[in-house]
Formats: structure tokens, sequence, C-alpha cells
């Protein structure tokens, strides 16, 4: 009972350590341009990671954001999202920043984008466990993550399937790269659940798991196995708390006055509330 009280304290110290200044942060989004769309006329992905996308962008001033790869999914066939990205993001952040840090401060001058390299032909790559991922070349994205995490702790904000945060664990193992791997906390929203998608007797039947099941796996598995391994599972709390608990608000309108803003407000706003489920993760 003594050592389990040490190691606590030794671990809410480590925490308190990564939290005295900005956290640096990474987002691994399945975001797809919503003019993208399948049967029926609903976009390719959910549009809750551009609402959620716009809700980090407005506070940004909280983080230190090194990355934000977008299709970042199996889905098969999506179109380019680096147009929709640009024009939407990048410009209406631009538009947003000096009124920002007129009023709240400490807004970064530019924001990266990068579209995920899982698409590298007609069908995106899945993650597979028996391969070695010492070798980083044709995964940049993934490469990008692990050059910050050799420098500084960094928490990697998983909105959709963990294909790339997969790679980028086995790659530290792989590679033994113990540095990358002990700075890098991987915070996943409903990569597993009880309610909702999941069951208590099949928690892993959850969206972002479906499109590519062996990197969930890998993740969980590795994580509970593994010392090193900072993984955090969010399950349904983003929705049941972020997004249900926000129906209320009063000042919705004030959104309508900026960009970035209107993103948030217009890109999935059901049922009287922005679906920002994924924000839960920062």
């Amino acid at each position: 009972m003594r050592l389990l009280t040490c190691l606590i304290l030794l671990l809410t110290f480590s925490l308190c350590q990564l939290y005295s200044s900005k956290p640096t942060v990474w987002v691994y989004s399945d975001l797809s341009d919503p003019r993208d769309q399948r049967s029926g006329g609903h976009p390719q992905n959910d549009p809750d990671d551009i609402c959620s996308l716009a809700a980090l962008l407005l506070e940004a001033n909280r983080f230190e954001i090194a990355g934000i790869v977008f299709s970042s999914t199996n889905r098969k066939g999506l179109k380019d999202a680096t147009p929709f990205v640009e024009s939407t993001f990048a410009k209406a952040y631009a538009m947003a920043r000096k009124p920002l840090n007129d009023a709240l401060g400490g807004f970064q001058e530019t924001i990266p984008f990068y579209r995920s390299s899982l698409y590298q032909g007609d069908d995106p790559i899945k993650f597979d466990p028996a391969r070695d991922y010492s070798d980083l070349k044709t995964f940049p994205t993934v490469s990008k993550l692990i050059e910050v995490a050799n420098r500084k702790p960094v928490f990697v904000l998983n909105w959709g399937p963990t294909t790339e945060s997969a790679m980028a664990i086995k790659h530290c193992l792989d590679s033994g790269n113990v540095t990358a791997l002990e700075n890098i906390i991987i915070i996943s929203h409903w990569t597993k659940s009880w309610i909702a998608q999941g069951t208590p007797e099949e928690p892993f039947k959850v969206a972002n798991c479906r499109d590519d099941w062996e990197a969930c796996q890998y993740l969980h598995e590795t994580a509970l196995a593994h010392p090193l391994v900072k993984f955090i599972e969010l399950g349904s709390v983003g929705q049941t708390g972020v997004v249900n608990g926000s129906a209320r608000y009063p000042k919705f309108a004030d959104f309508q006055t900026s960009a970035l803003g209107q993103v948030f407000i217009h890109s999935k706003f059901y049922h009287g509330k922005p679906d920002q489920s994924d924000g839960s993760t920062f």
C-alpha cells in the first residue's frame, strides 16, 4: 500500500510538471470536407470534428498546437480536404487571431495543418501489428509527431480511428525510442464505451474502432501491458457531458460575430447544441 501511495504521488507530481506551462497538443482528426458526401447526402465523415476543431481554435491560447492532422481515417474514396481546411480554418483563424489576442492574448501566429499520410493510393493504410514501424519515412504525419515528442511532452488528441497513434507507439517500441514514448500521452474519444454505440458485452463496437480494429486493440492492450504507454480513454463522455451539458448555454448568439464562431455554431448544431464531442479531449 505504501508503494502504491508513492507511485500515485510521483504520477501526480509528473502531471503537475506537464501542466506548469501550456500543454503541447497534436490532433489526429478524421475530418473531411463536408461537401464530399456519401449516398443520402451525408458527409463522408461526421462533421462533429469540424465543430470540435473550431472550438479548439477559439481557445488555442490555452495550448501550444504542434500539429493538426486531418482525414486521419480509413474511409475509402475521400477527396483531398486541404482546400476546405485552408479556406475554412486557416483563413478564419487568421481573421480571428488579432481580436482574440487583443482581448485575451496568447494565440500563436499560425496553426500547422497536415493531410494524413494514410492516404497514399486508392485505399487508406491501416495499422499492421506485425509490421516493424522503426522507419517512418512513408508516414510523415506520424514522423512529425515523433519529432515533437523527442523534444517535449505532447498530448495526442485522438478524434477518430487510432491508426496513426498506434503507429507512433509501435515505432517507439520497435526503435527503442524511450524519450518519445515517455513524452506521448494519448487522449482518445470513444474507442471504447459501454453505452450508446458500445455495450458491456462488446465495448469496442464504436465508430472510432470499426474502421481500424487492429489499431484500437493494439493501443488498448499495449497500454495495459507496458508501463510507459500512456493512453487515456474517454468513452462517451464527450457526448453525454460536453455536448449535452451545453444545451442551455445562454450566449450562442455571440458566436455569430466571428468566422470561427460561425463554423462552431453551424457545422453540426443538432438538437439545440453544437456537437463538439471530440472537444472532451482538450
